[in-house]
């Protein structure tokens, strides 16, 4: 699992109502509300767009690492999640994790941005994408408490 990624996704995750974000060097950091956060963003040049737009793809990536691992399962028949070899499954569990608790804090995001309708609508396109991963991965018997045994051909449970 890459570092930053990781880094990034938990970020995501902690932002309260309120906050915003910013990248400096590709790393997301909050930015808790203050008097003069507007002029130290302007003077910085940190913009809602392109932080957008630096969560969308920090999610889509994560997205993609996810799908990588969810493939296996679509090409090699009988597939379980044991069959899967250590680090493909601690990052699936990993991913999965740290995308569910970022819907957590892009819903903060869209209290921060609430009369925003073009933060809100991309808040929410990537809010959907989540959600078709995290249902992906519910069907081959991820749950936020671990893995489950949803089926036979999943084998025994196992539960972080």
């Amino acid at each position: 699992m890459i570092d930053d990624l990781f880094l990034n996704l938990t970020t995501i995750g902690n932002v309260e109502p309120y906050d915003k974000l910013l990248v400096h060097y590709g790393i997301l950091y909050i930015d808790p509300y203050s008097h003069t956060r507007a002029f130290r963003r302007k003077f910085q040049g940190h913009n809602r767009h392109d932080v957008l737009r630096f969560v969308s793809v920090t999610i889509k990536y994560a997205i993609i690492q996810g799908n990588a691992i969810l493939d296996r399962f679509r090409y090699i028949p009988d597939l379980t999640i044991d069959g899967l070899k250590a680090s493909h499954r601690d990052d699936l569990l990993i991913l999965f994790t740290s995308l569910s608790e970022c819907k957590t804090g892009l819903s903060n995001l869209c209290t921060t941005y609430e009369e925003d309708r073009n933060m809100l609508s991309g808040i929410d396109v990537i809010v959907t994408s989540i959600d078709n991963f995290i249902s992906d991965c519910n069907n081959i018997g991820i749950r936020n408490n671990g893995i489950n045994d949803t089926s036979d051909s999943l084998g025994d449970t196992i539960s972080f």
